[in-house]
C-alpha cells in the first residue's frame, strides 16, 4: 500500500504496512420481528446490521494505526466518503479508542490451575495423620494425596 498522507498535517504521512492495526468492534442489531414469523423459509434469515462500536453508527466506521515510530493514526471512513480521512490521534485518544473496541480480556488467575470442583471434608486426627504420613512418604500435597488414596480405593472396591 506504501505511504499515506495524514489530513491537515503538513509533512505528515505513515506506511500502513509497518504498522500494527485495530478494526473496530462490530456489533450485530438484529432487526427481526418476531410477530412477523409464519413459518416460511424466510423465517430462517436473520434480519439485522452491524454498528461500530467506535462510531455507534452502521454508516461510519473508523480503524486505528499504531505505527512503527509510536504515533497513532485514526482511518474513519463511511458510506458516503469510502476512501476515508487520516488523522493523528494522542496517546490518551488512542487509549480509550481501543478501550471501548477491544473486548475485555477476563483477568488471569494466579496460582496452579484447578484441577477440579473444591470439595471440603473433616477428617479425624488419626485420618488425617496417616493421610499426611502418605503425602511425605511420596512428596504430595495433601490435596493430591487424597486425590490419589481415593482412586487407589475406589478402584479397589470396583474390582472386588
Amino acid at each position: 500500500m506504501g505511504r499515506i498522507n495524514v489530513d491537515n498535517t503538513p509533512d505528515g504521512w505513515f506506511d500502513p504496512d509497518t504498522s500494527t492495526v485495530y478494526h473496530e468492534n462490530l456489533e450485530w442489531v438484529d432487526t427481526t420481528d418476531e410477530d412477523e414469523l409464519d413459518g416460511s423459509p424466510e423465517d430462517g434469515a436473520e434480519r439485522g446490521y452491524w454498528v461500530s462500536a467506535a462510531t455507534e453508527s452502521e454508516h461510519r466506521h473508523e480503524r486505528l494505526y499504531h505505527t512503527s515510530d509510536g504515533r497513532w493514526v485514526l482511518m474513519a471512513w463511511s458510506d458516503e466518503k469510502p476512501a476515508g480521512t487520516y488523522d493523528f490521534m494522542s496517546n490518551a485518544g488512542a487509549a480509550a479508542w481501543r478501550a471501548i473496541n477491544e473486548p475485555a480480556k477476563p483477568a488471569s488467575r494466579r496460582g496452579r490451575p484447578e484441577v477440579g470442583e473444591a470439595v471440603h471434608l473433616r477428617l479425624p486426627a488419626e485420618l488425617k495423620a496417616q493421610v499426611d504420613d502418605f503425602a511425605s512418604a511420596n512428596a504430595l500435597s495433601r490435596a493430591e494425596a487424597v486425590r490419589r488414596l481415593l482412586v487407589d480405593g475406589l478402584a479397589s472396591a470396583a474390582a472386588r
